[in-house]
């Protein structure tokens, strides 16, 4: 559910360049005594380094489960251990089984895939100028251009409230209405749900029991919230880390799209189905056809890089082909990864959020796939030496999957991803503030293609009909970033506030300072009375900003903590915010006019003049800050 920072793991020495495309690491055979051996030495380790509870790993392949193992505690301080048929939060893999109930209602002609979605649902979607109507397809594939929101985003009732009322009164804007770019939304796959909901009549989530977890056989598993009373004795405690006590069982109002309760037993059998054409045990749940249409990318991708299917992710991991999910939660993450060509599937999943930020299932399956798969070497480089195609790449990329019009657009500055060109052709992508994707050189494979020198990975940029690089995609998410103007590069926007700041709390900080030394001289600052009242004047329109900032700070904070803080408890708080931040936008004309005057009637020294001008043209980066990124807001709806 929730966004997360990923890092590829190093696992090994660097690849040979001069054999592309080939297995060239020793491949260990796949049984069932070889990987628990090999588990058993990596989770543990996991556990103790991140300071997690517990974990549970599930892994199909050829039909059967090869492996289903807990790891660690369900409930720190009872020592109860975790074992395949204890319930984990599954996040965002919940999008897989949504995938699936609309399919099989397309199967049965009541949902069109290419159809306006407005025909199915009782609230409007609308298409602003120059874009096309929402779809299934586009929903299934993030396609729909819906801007990110975390407010609610886990509720802090007992209960959800109706998907339907939830859905209609938090409907976000489109940020990319074109349907160009891949915004990864939960309310896109939650609309989704809730057409399910519509067209076959039965509210979603006995939808789901009904014609997916009962005929797969997945007892154990459920969508409803908070728990059956039934399966409550096996759900395991959620945790920050194993250090603090456990949380409240999390409820999500945007339900199909993250808020499945499973055993990693059961999600075991539902990997089966997926690896068999969509049958298990004589119990078809989706055709076939049907199935292989999922699993295909929808989209084209730029060099041949991973794409998006219908509700599946396609990656690359050590250069095999996967399809799958990941899933997060403030206090769960998860991955659910399948090889179909090798009918292998493989689930994990850990009950605390940890201190890596959501590494440990990522790294857990680049182990697991290089040591039984082998690793494809990376495909040889191609391009020209003149590093005009490096040049043409740089700037500054931030992901779609963002908030604009409320300020949450300034997470997405902070996540930025800098590209640097280097005078040998290669590039260096820097790492973001808020995620580990990236760092590094990397060098150039193809026109607008390049991997890094020391793992394998690789990153693609797309131009538009100008010819001008305009977004791009890693191969680990598939998800895609978007150029930025110069002035919203965090390059030139951080430094420019941060310096504004400075003169700011200088200023006040040291306006005793400056006071005490005049008195102890006798003197006083300018020639009259108006001077002085301007003077004081501008130093008191100093407050809301630095109110403004330290708010800002501590909104920066409860972000960090998890979205469970962002609900309407926020709200009186927020209007504080808002009213602060106005009042130090509006401040800004007189704070200008006085430097203005000060210079024209040439009021105190030079230093003096200089130093209100400074103060002025602070003010000025500091309000266009507030209302671009919207910290001077009008919107409770974030």
């Amino acid at each position: 559910m929730i966004a997360f920072g990923i890092q590829y793991p190093a696992i090994g020495a660097e690849a040979p360049r001069d054999d592309a495309g080939k297995d060239y690491s020793r491949r260990h055979e796949l049984t069932g005594t070889d990987l628990e051996i090999f588990l058993d030495a990596l989770v543990p380790t996991q556990l103790f380094r991140d300071h997690i509870a517990g974990a549970v790993v599930v892994v199909v392949k050829d039909g059967r489960v090869l492996l289903a193992k807990g790891f660690g505690y369900a409930d720190v301080e009872t020592r109860q251990p975790i074992t395949p048929s204890t319930l984990f939060r599954a996040g965002s893999i919940s999008k897989l089984f949504t995938g699936v109930a609309v399919m099989q209602l397309v199967e049965k002609g009541k949902i069109d895939l290419d159809r306006d979605v407005n025909d199915y649902l009782d609230f409007g979607i609308g298409t602003p100028p120059g874009g096309v109507p929402v779809t299934m397809r586009r929903l299934l594939t993030h396609r729909a251009g819906f801007e990110e929101q975390v407010k609610e985003l886990f509720a802090t009732t007992e209960r959800p409230r109706q998907l339907g009322v939830h859905l209609a009164e938090h409907l976000p804007p489109r940020l990319f209405p074109r349907g160009d770019v891949t915004a990864y939304s939960n309310y896109g796959v939650a609309l989704a749900g809730y057409i399910v909901e519509r067209v076959s009549g039965q509210p979603f989530d006995r939808y789901l029991t009904t014609e997916i977890l009962a005929p797969l056989g997945m007892k154990q598993s459920t969508f409803e919230q908070p728990l059956p009373r039934d399966l409550q004795p096996f759900m395991s405690n959620g945790y920050r880390d194993s250090r603090q006590p456990p949380r409240p069982f999390e409820i999500i109002p945007d339900a199909p799209a993250g808020s499945l309760s499973a055993s990693g037993a059961d999600l075991g059998r539902f990997m089966q189905a997926l690896l068999d054409g969509g049958a298990l045990d004589g119990k078809r749940i989706v055709a076939v056809d049907t199935l292989a249409e999922m699993m295909r990318p929808q989209l084209p991708a730029p060099s041949g890089l991973p794409r998006m299917a219908l509700v599946f992710h396609e990656h690359t991991f050590e250069g095999h082909r996967v399809i799958g999910h990941w899933g997060a939660t403030n206090l769960f993450r998860s991955a659910l990864t399948l090889i179909p060509e090798e009918r292998f599937g493989l689930f994990v999943s850990y009950n605390s959020a940890g201190t890596s930020n959501a590494f440990e299932p990522l790294e857990l399956l680049s182990l697991v796939i290089s040591r039984y798969f082998g690793r494809i070497a990376p495909r040889a480089p191609s391009a020209s030496e003149d590093g005009a195609d490096a040049d043409s790449v740089s700037g500054a990329y931030q992901a779609a999957r963002r908030g604009d019009t409320s300020f949450v657009k300034g997470a997405a500055m902070l996540g930025q991803v800098i590209v640097h060109a280097q005078q040998d052709g290669k590039i260096e992508v820097g790492r973001s503030v808020l995620s580990a994707i990236g760092g590094g050189v990397w060098r150039d494979l193809t026109p607008q293609m390049f991997d890094p020198t020391d793992r394998p990975k690789e990153a693609a940029f797309e131009t538009d009909e100008r010819g001008v690089v305009t977004k791009m995609r890693f191969s680990i998410p598939s998800i895609d970033f978007v150029r930025v103007p110069w002035h919203e590069d965090r390059r030139f926007v951080l430094p420019a506030i941060g310096v504004s700041l400075a003169m700011m709390v200088c200023t006040f900080v040291l306006w005793p300072v400056a006071a005490g030394v005049r008195r102890r001289f006798r003197q006083k600052f300018g020639n009259t009375s108006r001077d002085r009242r301007e003077f004081i004047s501008v130093r008191l329109a100093l407050l809301p900003y630095l109110l403004g900032a330290l708010a800002v700070g501590w909104l920066r904070q409860l972000g960090m903590s998890g979205s469970a803080a962002f609900g309407p408890g926020l709200d009186p708080w927020l209007l504080a915010l808002y009213a602060v931040a106005w009042m130090a936008v509006l401040q800004v004309p007189w704070i200008a006019w006085v430097a203005f005057r000060f210079w024209r009637d040439r009021v105190g020294n030079l230093f003096a003049r200089i130093h209100q001008s400074a103060i002025a043209v602070s003010a000025m980066i500091l309000s266009w800050a507030a209302v671009n990124w919207h910290i001077a807001g009008t919107t409770l709806q974030y």
